[in-house]
């Protein structure tokens, strides 16, 4: 999904983030990662009041990716070919 969090759209989006980390489907907790193309400090700020657990920049690699993951206790699958 898509979220801009630039002044046009950001109560949307902050609005969209808080009923996300609010409702789990599952009544479980959830894990809220933003990638950005470039992180503003501005919107690095909304996106942490709105919830997120993470605020990442592209070039975005698999260990960072995972790192921010398994720092919300979500477990990756285990990669087949690593074995």
């Amino acid at each position: 999904m898509d979220i801009r969090f630039d002044s046009s759209a950001a109560p949307e989006a902050i609005g969209l983030c808080h009923r996300l980390k609010r409702t789990p489907a599952d009544g479980a907790a959830c894990a809220l990662i933003i990638v950005c193309d470039r992180i503003d400090p501005t919107d690095r700020i909304r996106a942490e009041l709105a919830g997120s657990d993470f605020v990442l920049a592209r070039p975005l690699g698999r260990g960072e990716l995972a790192g921010a993951l398994e720092a919300c206790r979500v477990t990756l699958p285990v990669d087949a070919r690593r074995h």
